[in-house]
């Protein structure tokens, strides 16, 4: 609650900065401008108020608005202030121009930020290790998919899209470390079968993540398991006779339990002469099981999805973006994610789905590839 008290307050002052910023450069107030920014501060938040009573087609073009007026607030926050922090060594320029300059650089922003989010990112890591022990293969093929977050503005070509490309690279697994989905599940069947198509040779696996316990968690894995992928839900599966996938829940999943702990349970029960993956929604890690996982695969962060914000996920995560190695036996690989959760934005934070391709070697290690 507090971290949401938190939000819900920054979110109004940097809209009242907007509104400010706009009637200073227009040189008046301005009762139309205030209205419109106000209509679209609160429209993201009041759905849940106007679900069922509105149309749908009205509900989704609310959503559409009010979420991505987040994404180009920031956007129009950032460039402003910069913007002014240049007017303190050049007086020269005064209200009007910073709101010209501001906004326009806010909107080119806004134009590379949409083409980001629907430029998916291909990102390749070759993973070496003595436990690869596939008498049929010379190579296994994992991709990590994260944080696609179906729902309220999703673009069903933009998911055809990136199951084509997938599925072009032929895995032998594909992984979804959480919030595939998010918003409007009662209204999803169309993409429930688009996710369908995800083709693997060894399946589909899922763990939960946060935004599908704030939706509803139950009709979240309902969906989850018509889409044909197997949740894990502090529980694991073996593949051959070298690796084993394992998988938690997320933290705000309700329950009377000490999640670190069951999860360092579950994973002491598998043997460790076995390589395993851990799919994790969020890239914290427990202490006591490092060392019991080769390489956990995460997400949740975005990257920060838009500047500022990869700052400020960093201080609530230690754990950066991409490769870390956390000791001489276990890996963590956080993802960007695949979607965008609100805007449908990214800015300096592009998306991506992972290829991980597992091959033997005298010694554990993990190494960038080129695509």
């Amino acid at each position: 609650m507090l971290f949401f008290l938190i939000i819900l307050t920054t979110y109004g002052g940097v809209n009242y900065y907007v509104y400010e910023t706009i009637a200073a450069g227009l040189g008046r107030d301005s009762w139309i401008v205030a209205s419109l920014v106000t209509a679209f501060a609160l429209a993201p938040f009041s759905l849940r108020l106007t679900e069922g009573k509105l149309p749908h087609w009205l509900l989704k073009w609310k959503a559409v608005i009010g979420f991505n007026w987040m994404g180009v607030c920031w956007l129009f926050t950032s460039c402003t202030v910069l913007i002014r922090i240049l007017g303190l060594f050049v007086p020269a320029i005064s209200a009007r121009e910073a709101l010209t300059i501001g906004g326009g650089l806010a909107v080119l922003a806004t134009i590379w930020g949409v083409a980001a989010a629907q430029n998916v990112k291909e990102k390749r890591l070759e993973v070496l290790s003595p436990k690869f022990n596939d008498k049929d293969k010379n190579a296994f093929r994992v991709i990590q998919i994260s944080d696609i977050h179906l729902g309220w503005g999703s673009s069903q070509a933009f998911m055809r899209k990136l199951v084509e490309r997938i599925n072009h690279l032929k895995p032998d697994l594909i992984v979804s470390t959480g919030d595939l989905f998010d918003s409007d599940l009662e209204n999803l069947k169309e993409f429930v079968e688009i996710v369908k198509r995800f083709s693997a040779v060894e399946g589909k696996l899922a763990v939960t993540g946060n935004h599908e316990v704030y939706s509803n968690l139950g009709k979240a894995i309902e969906l989850t398991v018509e889409s044909q992928f197997d949740l894990l839900r502090f529980g694991s599966k073996d593949i051959g006779d070298w690796l084993t996938i394992a998988g938690v829940d997320d933290p705000e999943v309700p329950a009377r339990l000490d999640f670190d702990q069951k999860e360092t349970e579950m994973l002491k029960s598998i043997d460790s002469h076995r390589f395993v993956l851990l799919l994790k929604h969020r890239p914290s890690t427990a202490r006591k099981s490092i060392g019991k996982f080769d390489l956990q695969l995460s997400g949740h962060t975005h990257g920060g999805q838009i500047f500022p914000f990869k700052w400020l996920t960093k201080l609530q995560y230690r754990a950066r973006t991409g490769l870390s190695q956390l000791s001489l036996e276990s890996f963590l690989y956080l993802s960007r994610g695949t979607g965008t959760w609100g805007p449908k934005i990214r800015f300096l934070a592009p998306a991506e789905f992972t290829v991980f391709d597992f091959k033997k070697g005298e010694r554990f290690e993990i190494r960038h590839t080129l695509n």
